[in-house]
């Protein structure tokens, strides 16, 4: 979970990484495939857009509701952007996460995704109760490594 010394430090954190979104790259023009938008990011800009963005559905709605929602359709770009910003503990998650699904892969699409979340076993469900938990109780700061993560990269794609 993103971890400051505060609830505010988290807030401003995660502002810094909103306004580093609004000040940078959301000028483009989204186009009505939002593939092809986010297809044009760079590796930096999407590390920094999906920890600013789809991060925050997890301590929301939790993992089974993020698994859920059309905001894991990005699922395996989230966990490129967590190596890249050099998650460690809630790249593990996300890792686990991912090995439920039939060959380690869910569905992009949001309604074919919720069908497997649906045929999940007891079992499953359960792992992914223990990993919504291991994700609350982590002292990993994502909005700290995202924003490092952007300074660290300037210049680069």
């Amino acid at each position: 979970m993103v971890r400051s010394s505060d609830e505010s430090d988290a807030y401003h954190q995660w502002r810094e990484l909103r306004d580093i979104v609004h000040s940078k790259f959301s000028d483009r023009v989204i186009q009505s495939n939002e593939d092809e938008y986010f297809d044009r990011l760079t590796m930096r800009e999407r590390a920094v857009f999906y920890m600013a963005y789809y991060i925050p559905h997890i301590e929301c709605e939790g993992m089974c509701g993020y698994l859920y929602d059309f905001v894991s359709d990005k699922f395996r770009e989230t966990i490129e952007s967590l190596e890249a910003i050099g998650s460690t503990e809630t790249l593990d998650i996300f890792r686990r996460a991912r090995a439920l699904f039939p060959d380690g892969n869910p569905e992009r699409s949001t309604e074919l995704r919720r069908d497997q979340v649906e045929s999940f076993t007891q079992e499953q469900l359960h792992i992914i109760k223990v990993l919504e938990s291991e994700f609350c109780d982590s002292g990993e700061d994502l909005y700290e490594l995202a924003v490092k993560y952007w300074q660290d990269n300037e210049g680069k794609t």
